[in-house]
């Protein structure tokens, strides 16, 4: 019956809000250990650490910017839960030979989603920033063109780039 059938949809969602919640808490009390992770292609890419200076210009821009890193380490995390909780929705409507061809997809959709990401971090984003680092610049006449990267321009450049290689991987 179509009640039990959005019954068994709300339980599943409020299972996978649930985990989302739980897990942006967890997340946002270490979103700068976070951030400091997602800003290794930086620091490898600028020389070191002492080379990097981000900015932001708007008062509430870093806290915001920490809640959109807890709430995206919050969804990838959660992944596994909300994949299982599909599965879970979706698997009494299927055969038993159906259930078994869906249970390796389930399985290796993160895994792909993990190796897209890594290919990101550790070999595309250091690349990237090396060229856009390359371009700055100083015109004889003493105008200097220098790149002051924003702090939640280079959180949404990379959240872009993970999930997009991660949904493509």
């Amino acid at each position: 019956p179509l009640i039990e059938h959005l019954a068994e949809l709300r339980t599943r969602l409020i299972y996978s809000v649930v985990a989302i919640g739980v897990l942006f808490i967890a997340c946002f009390f270490v979103a700068d250990y976070i951030y400091g992770f997602l800003l290794g292609p930086f620091v490898s890419a600028a020389g070191g650490p002492e080379m990097v200076r981000l900015i932001y210009t708007a008062p509430q821009e870093f806290f915001f910017t920490k809640l959109s890193v807890a709430l995206f380490s919050a969804i990838f995390l959660a992944f596994p839960i909300l994949a299982s909780q599909v599965y879970l929705f979706v698997a009494p409507g299927l055969y038993k030979n159906e259930r078994m061809a869906f249970l390796p997809y389930l399985i290796a959709t993160p895994v792909c989603f993990l190796i897209g990401a890594s290919v990101v971090h550790y070999g595309i984003m250091p690349l990237a920033l090396q060229f856009f680092m390359s371009m700055q610049q100083q015109d004889p006449n003493g105008v200097t063109i220098e790149m002051m990267t924003r702090v939640s321009e280079y959180l949404s450049l990379t959240m872009t780039l993970l999930l997009a290689f991660g949904i493509c991987f």
